[in-house]
């Protein structure tokens, strides 16, 4: 599943770029791991990647929808701060948002630099993967928050997020 989501922010260099962002979501996002032990039922739908065998489920799929609704509301207001990690030297952003019984609905995505589409124009594309998403009690660790806007400014231009 991949959706669009656009939005204008004006850079550190004082210049107002539009950025396209291609939204993709990994499977991690409707599926979870099957571990030691479990069996595998007839009806389980099965993904594998990498020998890593994981199988559909519905709560996350489900998720799956408030996922566009955190997406699309960052992407309308560029400036809400999210936060930032790090994995394997590629930025990690999470964002908690509040779903049905009060429960915070994490999501990590990463964003990369799809190159430049239009150089006359200053049109930027993002390449931005959904990794993961689910509910979590617990705080994830951060190394600090950092715009969206700005985020993108920095990926682009090759420069440290925060």
């Amino acid at each position: 599943m991949e959706t669009r989501k656009k939005f204008l922010w004006i850079g550190e260099d004082k210049v107002e770029r539009e950025y396209n962002c291609y939204i993709r979501y990994s499977n991690h996002c409707y599926t979870e791991e099957i571990k030691n032990g479990r069996v595998e039922l007839v009806d389980d739908v099965i993904f594998i990647k990498n020998k890593v065998r994981r199988v559909f489920c519905p709560v996350r799929y489900e998720n799956t929808q408030e996922i566009n609704k955190i997406l699309s509301n960052i992407f309308d207001k560029p400036n809400i701060k999210i936060g930032v990690t790090s994995k394997n030297n590629c930025h990690v952003f999470k964002l908690y948002h509040n779903i049905k019984n009060k429960d915070k609905l994490c999501v990590f995505f990463s964003i990369k630099n799809r190159g430049l589409a239009d150089i006359t124009t200053r049109i930027h594309d993002l390449k931005v993967t959904v990794e993961s998403a689910y509910v979590r009690s617990n705080k994830v660790t951060v190394k600090g928050n950092q715009m969206l806007g700005r985020i993108a400014d920095r990926v682009i231009n090759k420069r440290k997020i925060l």
